[in-house]
């Protein structure tokens, strides 16, 4: 209760001091649309913290060790004969434990939540990256295939709901084949030896590019393809070391 007390004084000072600093005047939280607002933000957080304690907790319980030393504790004669065990509660307590039906939901339910991580895990690697400041664009369009890939290799899960998860991935991943993610997968250093131009889609979207930038000029277009071929080639100023410098490359996401 003091834990709790304290959150809330703590809640209260930063939402006053956001009004504070903000000029926002006071009575601006009588409006309905405020409440909302917070009643949807603190559903999302409860939604978010309760599905990862529940996931946590019922894998500790199916644990070998967990799971006999409950199971075993129940109908041990030292606690049995204690006078909690006489109450309504254990009789409760003791019931769920012992079933059998209980345990099998518990399996199937971190078995899904398991299947839905490994769905998750490379969307989420991709929208971390979109997030994430700086230059991007180059990176997600790779990544966005390897998204697709890594999800389709998953044998764990129903064929038909996987089947569903990738569509809607794959029609995300069309809206990048566009003459600027082209580019700017063929222009990002970290897949060079990737030789990304090679891909007709890719190239296609490249020369669509220079010729909408060129505004059709055949001179512009052709040096820029020459800059082009002196950076696959790694010459003039691509050569020098900070152009080949790969800790610049984020290389975390190879």
């Amino acid at each position: 209760m003091h834990t709790r007390k304290e959150a809330r004084k703590k809640v209260d000072k930063v939402v006053r001091r956001f009004f504070f600093i903000e000029d926002i005047p006071l009575w601006k939280v009588k409006s309905p649309y405020f409440i909302q607002m917070l009643n949807v933000v603190g559903r999302v957080g409860q939604t978010q913290t309760r599905f990862a304690c529940m996931f946590i907790m019922l894998s500790n319980l199916l644990g070998e060790r967990v799971y006999n030393g409950l199971t075993s504790l129940m109908v041990s004669q030292e606690y049995t004969r204690k006078k909690v065990a006489r109450t309504k509660k254990e009789k409760d307590v003791s019931s769920i434990i012992l079933s059998a039906f209980f345990w099998r939901q518990a399996r199937d339910t971190v078995k899904v939540s398991r299947d839905t991580v490994k769905v998750c895990a490379p969307i989420l690697k991709v929208l971390c990256l979109a997030d994430r400041e700086g230059a991007t664009m180059g990176l997600i369009y790779e990544l966005s295939d390897r998204m697709i890939k890594s999800i389709s290799s998953i044998e764990s899960i129903d064929s038909a709901r996987l089947e569903e998860v990738k569509n809607l991935c794959v029609e995300r991943w069309n809206m990048l084949h566009s003459p600027l993610p082209a580019a700017a997968f063929i222009l990002h250093p970290i897949w060079k030896s990737k030789s990304p131009q090679l891909d007709p889609k890719v190239h296609a979207g490249w020369i669509d590019l220079i010729e909408r930038y060129t505004c059709g000029d055949i001179k512009k277009q052709g040096v820029l393809i020459d800059e082009m071929d002196m950076y696959k080639s790694i010459e003039g100023l691509f050569a020098q070391p900070i152009a080949k410098d790969e800790r610049r490359m984020h290389n975390a996401v190879k």
